[in-house]
């Protein structure tokens, strides 16, 4: 039997957040644009607006973390590059990551004061955020999986944890 600490948890949660959409996202790159940006049934109409709703939500969830950060992003929705996009969800996964490794256990549970986008105000412990962040993730990289069957792709890559913790291991 081992210990494992709330800070480890995290961190390896991170760490496979990213490596899962790094590996979804780089085989989308080699996808014609037409795809990307192809209208298919979801919650989001394509592959790309699944994954600006990705890279928006984090950011979103990253500036109530850190509010002094609040005056360098615009939420206004742009449109960016795809390779662009991919890019900066690539930076805020490695922000994510950067923040678990830093903090301490006082961090994760740390009572975080925020408001959705309606202005309702809550309040909830840091490590809650990080999960939701992370969860988030993974339910909309499923989408991304179906969405890219639907277009006939068949060489999507494996992102089950499993096979990120047997590879970091």
């Amino acid at each position: 039997m081992y210990y494992i600490n709330m800070k480890d948890i995290l961190l390896q949660y991170a760490m496979y957040s990213s490596w899962s959409n790094e590996r979804i996202t780089n085989m989308i790159l080699s996808l014609d644009e037409s795809l990307v940006k192809q209208i298919i049934p979801s919650s989001f109409p394509s592959l790309y607006d699944t994954i600006y709703h990705v890279w928006e939500s984090g950011l979103i969830w990253w500036l109530r973390l850190n509010p002094e950060l609040s005056s360098v992003h615009s939420l206004e929705k742009r449109d960016i590059r795809f390779d662009k996009l991919v890019g900066m969800l690539q930076t805020l996964d490695k922000d994510w990551i950067d923040w678990v490794k830093d903090a301490n256990e006082d961090d994760f549970l740390r009572q975080l004061d925020y408001k959705n986008k309606k202005g309702e105000p809550f309040r909830q412990p840091v490590f809650e955020l990080l999960m939701q962040v992370f969860n988030h993730q993974t339910y909309h990289r499923g989408q991304l999986v179906t969405m890219l069957r639907m277009l006939g792709v068949t060489n999507i890559p494996g992102t089950d944890y499993i096979t990120f913790s047997r590879i970091v291991q």
